[in-house]
């Protein structure tokens, strides 16, 4: 294996040249540069290969986050407009209210009655409002996530092509100390789980303001709700 290195790397000395032997870090971040490991056993290169494949599938789950954030953004503003209506409405019964005694069909309670349902409406839409914005903060949530996931594949690609480096024994190969990699592992790990515990955090408020939204509703006739338009989140959009 030492002698299928040598081709490789005598192709490449203008790399260590210029970094002036020194590790070949990138941002501050231990990295391998894979010029070094083209010509490692099949075993360790599918290893590599199956840990960029993980890499691939968390990009994809980015992507898709993001889009969900432009959904949620979109269903915020639906739910403001809500909120704009149901205060018109609180207005208009509020004048209908104050001249009630002229309109013989319908008693002073009638008219208390639908401007308590107006004021209910308003109260559920600004709940509607904080429930739509709590859901945009779990998708954000969710990508800072997988931000942090791709973060720790990545590191373990690193440090798994520098275990598979440090078994050759080469004076052309820099030196790799894989005690850095594996502390930037950890620290990838330890992110990852930070943001799993926003994550659940974000999703709890979530939950809370729904629970307030749905009782601010139930409080309030089916006759008059039925023209309140409430907003669908992403997982009903989808079913």
């Amino acid at each position: 294996m030492k002698q299928a290195l040598i081709p490789l790397l005598a192709s490449v000395p203008f790399v260590v040249a210029c970094q002036s032997m020194e590790l070949p870090w990138r941002d501050d971040r231990p990295t391998v540069d894979d010029a070094y490991v083209a010509e490692l056993p099949d075993s360790d290169r599918k290893e590599i290969q199956k840990l960029r494949t993980d890499l691939q599938e968390v990009q994809d789950e980015l992507a898709a986050v993001e889009r969900r954030i432009d959904l949620e953004q979109d269903a915020e503003d639906v739910a403001e407009q809500e909120l704009y209506i149901a205060r018109e409405h609180v207005v208009m019964a509020e004048g209908r209210s104050d001249h009630a005694v002229r309109d013989p069909d319908h008693t002073a309670e009638d008219y208390d009655e639908e401007l308590a349902a107006a004021r209910a409406h308003v109260a559920w839409a600004e709940a509607q409002v904080d429930y739509q914005q709590a859901r945009i903060e779990i998708a954000r949530m969710e990508r800072e996530l997988a931000e942090r996931q791709t973060e720790e594949i990545e590191a373990r690609i690193e440090l798994r092509k520098a275990d598979a480096l440090v078994k050759h024994d080469d004076d052309r190969i820099p030196d790799l100390d894989v005690g850095k990699f594996e502390t930037e592992v950890a620290r990838a790990e330890t992110a990852v789980a930070m943001a799993k515990i926003d994550v659940e955090s974000a999703r709890n408020k979530a939950e809370a303001r729904r629970k307030l939204m749905d009782k601010i509703a139930a409080r309030v006739p089916n006759e008059h709700r039925r023209a309140w338009r409430e907003v669908d989140n992403v997982e009903k959009r989808k079913a």
